[in-house]
């Protein structure tokens, strides 16, 4: 006859192999395979599905080959999570572990468990269509049902992102590739149209600093900047290497950073800097701007409403101010609100006044 301890130590097992079983239904759940799919309606989005352990953040690329044939490179838009329930597991237990049990816990010997499986899907722009060793644009008629999905080679990024044309701004290293793929862009499109959009904090003054550098340093582009955050008012100057070693993407030696400022040497004297009377350091980089340019209220709040002022200020200027101010000055200042919030207009010293003038 089993003693009393004999009894509690079976009890205890019994308690064991019924706890062990949420862990055995994960283990089973992970065993459930999970495929890699994706699919497109009209040769340029994509959806697809994925396991979770597939390392396809958003913004990283992927490697889309479609069943009926062609090879296609995309990159993640958007990823979400979601739960997937599959099939149904039926566990028998032994019905002699109900008498094993504490008083009061009773159990069937038949149970059915319901598998669920979380996975990731999304939705994903498709950027080309692989051939002779470069992409094309896909069209309308690139669509496909299925394909395999996979995160893209680096020779797959690389290929895409190789910038054709004389001049290249490298720009950094491509995120989400283990190697480290360079990033050129073509320097002839930057004498058009460019928009750079992010959220805050997203790193788009940055961005715009590094390819300002690069311009000024890879071609004669001439470039004016309106800068009213003062972000890139050190622009004609070279940081230390520390500096410059803690936001690159590869580490400059002392001699590449020698050769550096030698060519940003030559570049800088080429640079002119205006600012506002308050913070400009040099009186030939003050800031102005023409009278004539301003709007019509504008220059009633610049000028004082003394006659005197007026007519030194129409025999400083030419025909055109003569004209705009007289036109202007007819009209009360003080019904376009005095002077207050000038400043938001015309910092104090940004414009010149005539000699002898006391504005």
């Amino acid at each position: 006859m089993e003693s009393r301890d004999d009894v509690k130590k079976i009890r205890i097992g019994a308690m064991e192999q019924l706890g062990a079983i949420p862990k055995v239904l994960k283990e089973l759940q992970e065993l459930v395979p999970l495929p890699s799919v994706a699919y497109s309606t009209d040769g340029r989005t994509f959806g697809y599905e994925a396991p979770l352990s597939m390392s396809i953040p958003v913004g990283s690329y992927v490697a889309l080959t479609a069943q009926g044939g062609g090879e296609y490179l995309g990159q993640v838009v958007t990823k979400e999570v979601s739960d997937r329930q599959g099939a149904e597991i039926g566990l028998e237990l032994d019905p002699s572990l109900s008498a094993l049990l504490p008083e009061g816990i009773s159990f069937s010997s038949s149970h059915t468990y319901p598998l669920q499986r979380r996975y990731a899907h999304g939705s994903g722009v498709i950027l080309g269509k692989l051939e002779n060793d470069g992409y094309v644009p896909t069209t309308n008629e690139d669509g496909f049902q299925s394909a395999d999905l996979a995160p893209a080679g680096e020779s797959l990024v690389a290929a895409y992102l190789a910038a054709e044309g004389r001049a290249k701004l490298d720009v950094g290293r491509a995120l989400y590739t283990e190697g480290g793929v360079r990033v050129p862009l073509k320097a002839e499109g930057f004498d058009r149209h460019t928009f750079l959009c992010g959220q805050s904090g997203s790193g788009k003054t940055f961005a715009l600093g590094v390819i300002l550098e690069r311009l000024l340093l890879e071609t004669e582009l001439k470039v004016i900047i309106l800068d009213p955050n003062s972000h890139f008012v050190r622009l004609d100057r070279v940081r230390p290497r520390n500096e410059v070693n803690r936001t690159s993407s590869s580490v400059l030696s002392p001699e590449g950073y020698e050769k550096l400022l030698e060519r940003y040497g030559r570049v800088a004297p080429k640079l002119s800097l205006l600012r506002p009377a308050p913070y400009a350091d040099d009186p030939s980089k003050l800031l102005r701007i023409r009278f004539s340019d301003l709007e019509r209220h504008e220059q009633g709040l610049v000028c004082p409403a003394h006659p005197s002022w007026h007519r030194r200020l129409l025999r400083a200027g030419g025909p055109f101010v003569r004209r705009s101010v007289h036109a202007d000055l007819r009209r009360p200042v003080s019904r376009r609100g005095g002077g207050r919030g000038l400043s938001r207009v015309l910092p104090p010293g940004s414009v010149q006044l005539p000699a002898g003038s006391t504005g």
